[in-house]
């Protein structure tokens, strides 16, 4: 059971937690490399156990993982751009910036 939650957590995890902030959000940025290291390497454990590799697959997949991570990663970082971007203008948001961060969130959705 403890094993389900924590794969339905990491599964879950808000993509908020990849850092690439907006300057006023700069205090959070260790605590979010924090979160991305910690969640990172606990869902590489639950892939893990999941999965019944050999040595010759696991070096395979593991290469494939992390480049696949690597680039997730840059996207997320973009998202979170975007939110932290919104998140500081919302009380004032140009209508220039507004769209900008919508076509700049569809791009990323896309990504």
């Amino acid at each position: 059971m403890r094993n389900r939650i924590l794969t339905l957590s990491l599964l879950m995890l808000p993509l908020c937690v990849f850092a690439q902030t907006n300057e006023q959000f700069a205090d959070m940025n260790d605590t979010i490399e924090m979160v991305r290291s910690v969640a990172a390497l606990e869902r590489k454990a639950v892939i893990a156990r999941g999965l019944e590799l050999t040595g010759e697959e696991s070096t395979k997949f593991w290469s494939i993982y992390d480049d696949y991570a690597v680039e997730k990663k840059r996207v997320n970082d973009r998202l979170l751009k975007v939110i932290t971007d919104y998140a500081a203008s919302f009380e004032n948001l140009p209508d220039e910036l507004a769209t900008s961060l919508v076509n700049d969130s569809m791009k990323i959705q896309s990504d």
